[in-house]
């Protein structure tokens, strides 16, 4: 948002002052600049204010006029019929209605152009004042990808079979010594190549499930227990630590598309400290529960944002801060990966919001400072001032009034002058 520079400084303005006689014609003359002071823009309101009563003072005396010479006036805005319009046309007319006639449209003439300037800088005050500084283009928030990229684990080691199909094979297996046997199909389909004891798995060897998913590592009494890896037919794999065909304790798993989760697990899903890094460029480093994203956590996008807090339900929830890569960041509170509730936005050049948030935009009150001083306190409405709201500029002077969508319908002008404050109706 930029400075108002129009409603805040207004110029000297060189007005001269004629002595109007009863012969000669008014030559008032108000000669604007580009800018102007804050001591004469209760000035012009003055100005417009006499003239309104000049005007109004001046109707009433040609309507008495037209009752005395029955003269037709018609009074729309001190229009004047054309008994007025061309004077030559009534020779008889009274000297004193005609140069009132002149007067009138002298200072129409003046009021019109007042207005007209007055209307430019106002219109110009209003569309910077309204201008908003923009905290979007959050890899979070604000249009952009979710911060959930959820990830299925899938094992499945409850199919597991160790009964050999052939009667032979039953006979090998059942040797109370450890001993290494070659494959050995089992009568759901399965094949089994390792260790045996006792007539079951025992040591180190390779199961291959029907679906052409394996199991290669240590086995305790037909399951998997110790270090292992699992290799499912599509491509991804785990390799870590088990515990009764149940993944425990640390372990990585790798997806097709080069994602993978190196942490704590617990349940065969990662549970506890764990770092996921996926392939588009993304990584978050943090606690997990149940597989997805929950606690304390930081998240790494690609473009070199990075998010910092807590987490729920795979998405930011609660406190957090989101450092962009532009220098921009926000701390405060967060609801389904989204800005909600109290929060503080910075800016690089020294701009800041600190205020409420809604469903990622700012909503309800908060203040938002300029680089140079000036600031806005009041209510927001989707990211627009709306609602009550007061502007305050550097050197003190203040606007107070109403929003509606980022636009001012109504204000009033606040200047401290000598220690005193003096206020205006500038709408």
């Amino acid at each position: 948002m930029g400075n108002c520079q129009q409603c805040t400084n207004f110029g000297p303005s060189n007005q001269t002052t004629e002595i109007r006689s009863k012969s000669t014609k008014p030559k008032h003359t108000l000669k604007f600049t580009n800018k102007f002071t804050h001591q004469n823009i209760k000035g012009i309101i003055r100005i417009q204010a006499a003239f309104k009563g000049y005007m109004a003072r001046k109707q009433f005396s040609l309507l008495s006029t037209q009752q005395k010479y029955n003269s037709p006036i018609f009074n729309h805005d001190i229009m004047i019929q054309d008994t007025f319009s061309n004077t030559d046309d009534c020779p008889n007319q009274p000297q004193y209605l005609i140069m009132k006639k002149s007067m009138i449209q002298d200072y129409l003439k003046e009021e019109e152009e007042i207005n007209q300037k007055f209307a430019e800088v106002n219109q110009q005050c209003q569309s910077y004042c309204n201008k908003d500084i923009p905290d979007n283009q959050s890899q979070i928030s604000e249009g952009s990808p979710l911060s959930s990229l959820k990830k299925q684990f899938s094992f499945d080691m409850t199919s597991l079979c160790f009964i050999p199909k052939s009667k032979n094979d039953r006979l090998l297996t059942l040797t109370q010594s450890q001993i290494k046997l070659p494959i050995i199909q089992m009568i759901n389909g399965a094949y089994y190549e390792g260790q045996w004891n006792n007539g079951k798995a025992n040591g180190f060897g390779k199961y291959v499930m029907i679906d052409n998913s394996s199991y290669v590592g240590e086995w305790v009494n037909n399951q998997a227990n110790g270090f292992g890896t699992f290799q499912l037919m599509d491509g991804e794999f785990f390799r870590g630590h088990w515990i009764q065909n149940v993944v425990e304790g640390q372990g990585k798993y790798t997806f097709v598309d080069g994602t993978f989760y190196e942490g704590e697990w617990k349940n065969d899903l990662p549970n506890g400290i764990g770092v996921q890094t996926y392939s588009n460029g993304w990584k978050y480093e943090g606690s997990f529960l149940n597989g997805i994203k929950n606690g304390q956590g930081i998240l790494r996008f690609p473009d070199g944002s990075i998010y910092e807090g807590f987490f729920e339900r795979d998405v930011p929830q609660g406190m957090g801060t989101l450092i962009f890569q532009d220098g921009r960041n926000y701390t405060g509170d967060w609801k389904n990966g989204v800005k909600h509730g109290k929060g503080i936005f910075k800016w690089p050049d020294g701009s800041k919001y600190d205020g409420y948030y809604i469903n990622d935009e700012r909503e309800g009150y908060g203040i938002l400072y300029w680089p140079n001083g000036q600031k806005y306190l009041g209510l927001w409405k989707q990211g627009l001032f709306h609602g009550n709201g007061q502007i305050i500029k550097p050197n003190g002077t203040s606007i107070r009034g109403k929003w509606i969508k980022g636009k001012r319908i109504q204000s009033k002008l606040n200047t401290n002058a000598s220690g005193k404050t003096k206020t205006s109706q500038i709408d």
